[in-house]
């Protein structure tokens, strides 16, 4: 079964249905623009190119931490979390996996 959903247009209008299980919404193109303004590719390869070495310096930084120190930051991490985080019925958490010894 499909069922027809309709989607409010820039006016306001609800005269644009879409159907649910194929999507509604064109492809989104934000991630090619700052501001509102085209990037250009040049700048696109750069920023590509500082988050690939900043990435590796991270993971570098991280490598590095003493065993020892690593438990306790993870130790301090869950109970931030506790902290923060209150459990309720039916509630959903999204978490990572830790990779390359991250806490």
């Amino acid at each position: 079964m499909i069922r027809i959903l309709r989607r409010m247009d820039s006016a306001g209008e609800k005269d644009m249905p879409m159907e649910e299980d194929r999507g509604g919404s064109p492809v989104c193109l934000a991630h090619l623009l700052v501001d509102g303004q085209p990037i250009d590719p040049e700048t696109v390869r750069d920023v590509a190119t500082f988050r690939k070495s900043e990435r590796g310096r991270l993971m570098e930084r991280r490598r590095a931490i003493a065993t020892p120190d690593r438990a306790a930051m993870t130790q301090a991490l869950s109970l931030a979390l506790d902290a923060v985080v209150l459990p309720r019925p039916r509630m959903r958490i999204a978490v990572y996996w830790p990779i390359r010894g991250e806490p």
